[in-house]
């Protein structure tokens, strides 16, 4: 069974509850953007914040998703600095909240932040952690506490983050006949796991299977079609 609470009281209360039982904190980490080393110059006076995160990540050929909240302007004189260093000023600056899942950089403001849960039935909270672990899904930004005395895992984060982590507990929360996920990016550059093939998606170059145990990706698809 499979749970998503997004109700941050809810949350809370639920995990007071379990203070009594054995949890397990986990400090896991996503895959990391591989930030150029190249010194980034960039002018900014009232520019729309989405134009200037926009840009910067253009810079590192990485796509960006934009969370519509994200409506502030920017003004500043980053001089000679590396780009990394700018993204992690202008995020803390403005209250910004990034998810990276390998692929794509997704970008919410803090008050967008979600929490869910996870009831696995076949997979202990242990193995879940740390199949998600391998296949660089878990960001160690993000809270995340799993039980497995109870099965449960809890954990909050972007909607991206939360997003991944509920698909994943459908593909690997199951009896596997086959040790390979689908991984595949939808036309808005979310990035989406199953354990069957694809049906249905926008961007058919875009999809990858990956080798459970080991995470890696073994297979590209490019010609398959909507």
């Amino acid at each position: 069974m499979i749970i998503n609470n997004r109700n941050p009281l809810s949350f809370l209360l639920t995990c007071s509850a379990l203070l009594t039982v054995a949890l397990t904190p986990f400090n896991a980490s996503a895959k990391k953007l591989d930030w150029s080393k190249v010194p980034y110059t960039h002018f900014s006076d009232q520019e729309p914040l989405r134009d200037f995160l926009t840009e910067l990540a253009a810079t590192q050929k990485t796509p960006i998703v934009i969370s519509e909240k994200v409506d502030s302007v920017v003004s500043g004189y980053y001089r000679e600095m590396p780009p990394e260093e700018i993204f992690l000023n202008v995020a803390k600056a403005n209250g910004l909240l990034w998810y990276f899942d390998g692929d794509t950089l997704f970008v919410n403001r803090e008050d967008e932040l979600q929490t869910g849960s996870v009831s696995l039935s076949h997979a202990s909270a242990s193995e879940f952690t740390s199949s998600l672990e391998r296949l660089g899904v878990l960001d160690h930004h993000y809270h995340w506490v799993s039980s497995d005395v109870d099965q449960m895992v809890y954990f909050k984060g972007p909607e991206q983050f939360v997003t991944a982590v509920l698909e994943m507990s459908k593909v690997l929360d199951k009896k596997q006949t086959t040790p390979s996920i689908y991984k595949w990016v939808d036309s808005r550059g979310v990035t989406h796991f199953s354990s069957n093939r694809p049906k249905k998606f926008a961007t058919s170059n875009n999809i990858k299977i990956i080798e459970k145990d080991k995470g890696l990706v073994l297979l590209g698809e490019p010609n398959i079609q909507e």
